[in-house]
């Protein structure tokens, strides 16, 4: 979240996440029905996926709903710029010259751009 702080960025790992703590409480239910159904010589393997999937079910809930009740402190570029999806700083080249000495042919001397 260093990298992408936006707001839609944290509502595609909060997406992902809760769909992960989902999942999760699937394959419970099914390692569950497994257990109930098998023998003897496989119970102990199913029992061990089912509470592990649970507790894998509790992890991803568990950030997800912090990740929502604290999402307003890892957003951080909340908003777009006043331009809306362009900023006018994007618009240079597009017929803005004000900036630019231009001679009597548009276009602007070798001096200008000399370091």
């Amino acid at each position: 979240m260093r990298k992408y702080p936006s707001s839609i960025m944290v509502g595609f790992l909060l997406g992902g996440c809760s769909g992960m703590a989902e999942l999760q409480l699937l394959l419970f239910v099914i390692f569950q029905y497994y257990v109930e159904t098998s023998d003897d010589s496989e119970k102990s393997a199913d029992q061990a996926l089912a509470a592990f999937n649970f507790l894998l079910f509790v992890c991803f809930g568990l950030f997800s709903v912090v990740l929502y009740r604290h999402r307003d402190a890892v957003v951080i570029a909340t908003s777009m710029p006043s331009g809306g999806l362009a900023s006018q700083d994007d618009n240079v080249g597009m017929g803005q010259t004000e900036d630019l000495d231009l001679d009597k042919h548009g276009s602007p001397p070798a001096s200008q751009f000399d370091a």
